[in-house]
C-alpha cells in the first residue's frame, strides 16, 4: 500500500494486444501486472508524471522499452524492474514538461488502437507529433519509428 503512485507501467505486456505500456491517475493507486512509478521530487511533479505517461506510450517510448525488454513469448515483453528502472526517458525542461502534460490532459481519455494500427491511429499519431514537437525531433523520424513497430513481427502477432 505504501508504494502506490500516480504512475504505473506494465511489466509484462503482449504486443500483439498492448495499446499502452503506462497509465496515469489522479489517486495514488496499485495494480496487477502494473509497476509503481516515482520520479525525483521536483515542483509539478504531477505535470511531470503526465509528461512520463504520454512519453512511455509515444512511439519512441515503446521502442524504448521493447529495447530494453526480454522477451518470453515472441509478442509478450517482459520487464523486470532494472529493464524499467534503464528504459531511457529524456530530462524534461520545464516547458516540455508542460506541453507533454498538456497533451496528455487533451487525449488521456480517448481509446487508442493496438500497436498494430500505430499508423493508421490518429490519436498515437497526435501522440507522437506532441513528443516531436517537445523534443524537437523531425516528425519523419517518429512515423519512420512508428510504421516499423507497426510491422514488427512480434507485434503483429
Amino acid at each position: 500500500w505504501t508504494q502506490r503512485s500516480n504512475l504505473l507501467y506494465c511489466d509484462k505486456a503482449r504486443l500483439n494486444t498492448a495499446k499502452i505500456l503506462a497509465v496515469w491517475c489522479p489517486d495514488k493507486i496499485i495494480g496487477s501486472r502494473w509497476v509503481p512509478i516515482r520520479i525525483a521530487p521536483r515542483e509539478r511533479e504531477r505535470e511531470r508524471e503526465k509528461a512520463l505517461s504520454l512519453y512511455l506510450n509515444s512511439t519512441l517510448g515503446i521502442v524504448s522499452a521493447v529495447a530494453s525488454a526480454a522477451p518470453n513469448v515472441l509478442s509478450r515483453v517482459n520487464l523486470s524492474l532494472d529493464a524499467i528502472r534503464s528504459i531511457p526517458v529524456p530530462e524534461l525542461t520545464d516547458q516540455q514538461a508542460r506541453t507533454l502534460a498538456d497533451a496528455f490532459d487533451v487525449y488521456a481519455e480517448v481509446e487508442l488502437l493496438t500497436l498494430a494500427d500505430a499508423t493508421t491511429d490518429g490519436v498515437r499519431i497526435a501522440l507522437d507529433e506532441s513528443v516531436a514537437l517537445a523534443l524537437k525531433i523531425p516528425l519523419d523520424t517518429i512515423a519512420q519509428a512508428r510504421s516499423e513497430l507497426s510491422r514488427e513481427p512480434s507485434v503483429q502477432g
